[in-house]
């Protein structure tokens, strides 16, 4: 298939999510703009922030990481929550921001477990991440009352406005904590087996379907293989995958599980470097994939489409350095793209500007 054609197949061909006909197969993944207030609402900054990812040409803006409970804040992020009614206008703002230029807008929810700077953080397990604190093992009572904050948030979510609900199970966070057999030592029904360890997640995306309805895009943001000793591997991940179908599931957004946080998530900086991980989701004849993962160029798009890796492309820094990147890569706009400088140990886009664009 030549380039044009690519081109062509990512515009043109139907491709539906529930009720959703896509523009093409680009999207704008989550990613934590570090620009909401520090008790969790919108400001003007991070409104504008949406509209130029909304204007950007992609047919899906997956909304931040949002926190389902004040434990559950990712480290020192200035994030968006989801966790009480004074949040529920913030949440409509931005839904508002992406659905006003004709797309849908979905939104992360979140609970960072271990991962979080707060002395009193939670885990399926007292096994310490890097930052050194020592979670607290959660109980029983803990866990049920995690699921109605996932649930609470979804619900919220939906009377914001947003399309649809995408549930973070990935980058080492709560539920791919209580995934991966090296944070959880558990020895009651959420540890052990992976019948048990997938326990909570797959009650949280069941109850979240139940919530949010039938009409609504349910995506999960699966972990599929972790990058530490004793972590879990892609046969776990492809069958966590199927489990979330199973229950509700509309999209499969893949990508690492726990993992040293200079290898995970936005971090990596290996080209592709999830598609091993969303082909062997997308061979198994799961539900539609989507795949991150350093994509940054045309071409990165063309390797995912025209090997059948995903359904949809995530692409997170490249429409950072060129806000109109999916317009002059899908030939809308004719103009030179400004090309990432994949910056590291971490995308400097939010602390100190792009370095390209200065």
């Amino acid at each position: 298939m030549n380039s044009h054609a690519i081109i062509s197949f990512m515009v043109e061909s139907f491709f539906q999510i529930k009720n959703f006909a896509l523009k093409n197969r680009i999207v704008v993944p989550p990613f934590v703009r570090n620009l909401a207030t520090d008790d969790g609402m919108a400001t003007e900054k991070l409104l504008d922030s949406y509209r130029q990812s909304a204007l950007s040409g992609a047919s899906i803006v997956i909304v931040e990481a949002t926190y389902v409970h004040e434990l559950g804040r990712i480290f020192g992020f200035k994030q968006l929550g989801a966790i009480s009614s004074l949040h529920l206008d913030s949440l409509r703002q931005v839904a508002s921001s992406i659905k006003s230029f004709g797309i849908p807008a979905i939104i992360q929810l979140v609970h960072s477990g271990r991962m979080s700077l707060n002395p009193d953080c939670i885990a399926p397990s007292a096994i310490p991440f890097e930052n050194g604190l020592t979670p607290r093992e959660m109980t029983l009572d803990d866990i049920s009352f995690v699921k109605e904050c996932f649930v609470n948030s979804a619900r919220m979510a939906i009377e914001a406005g947003f399309d649809g609900v995408e549930i973070h199970n990935a980058h080492g966070y709560l539920l791919s904590q209580f995934l991966s057999p090296s944070s959880n030592a558990r020895n009651d029904a959420y540890g052990g087996s992976f019948e048990n360890r997938s326990r909570l997640a797959k009650e949280i995306v069941s109850e979240t379907r139940k919530i949010i309805g039938p009409e609504k895009i349910l995506s999960v943001r699966l972990g599929a293989c972790d990058m530490v000793k004793g972590g879990l591997n892609i046969n776990d991940g492809v069958k966590a995958a199927k489990l979330f179908k199973e229950v509700g599931a509309d999209l499969i957004n893949v990508s690492v599980g726990v993992a040293p946080s200079k290898l995970g998530g936005s971090q990596t900086s290996r080209r592709l470097n999830f598609a091993p991980l969303a082909r062997a989701i997308k061979n198994a004849g799961v539900c539609p994939v989507a795949i991150a993962g350093r994509i940054t160029t045309k071409e990165d798009c063309e390797v995912v489409l025209e090997q059948g890796i995903a359904d949809l492309v995530c692409v997170c820094r490249a429409t950072l350095s060129d806000p109109l990147w999916t317009r002059k890569v899908l030939g809308e706009i004719e103009a030179p793209i400004i090309k990432c400088l994949g910056c590291k140990p971490k995308c400097s886009h939010f602390a100190t500007g792009c370095p390209k664009k200065s």
